[in-house]
């Protein structure tokens, strides 16, 4: 089974946090530089809220959705629906 199919079946745990418990991935800012979000997106969030839980692992670091995070803090909103996957990224026992 591969890394990937793993993590696809590790329970996932919905919840709605406040906004600014939850922070960037370390590897983010490498990843995808920084990030600029245009007045559309930030509007259109403002009016349709965040349609993606946000990808957290157990320190709420966000692996998936940083842009949607930054979109949702810049539209004022102060609480964000995530799936929380247990284990990310870590290797688990072969079934």
């Amino acid at each position: 089974m591969s890394t990937m199919q793993r993590r696809l079946r590790a329970p996932r745990y919905y919840e709605v946090v406040d906004i600014d418990r939850l922070k960037p991935h370390p590897h983010n800012a490498t990843i995808y530089g920084a990030e600029k979000l245009n007045e559309e997106f930030i509007e259109s969030i403002r009016k349709n809220g965040v349609q993606e839980s946000l990808a957290v692992n157990n320190e709420y670091e966000i692996p998936s959705g940083h842009r949607r995070w930054l979109g949702a803090k810049a539209a004022g909103l102060t609480e964000i629906r995530v799936v929380r996957h247990e284990p990310w990224g870590k290797n688990t026992e072969e079934e």
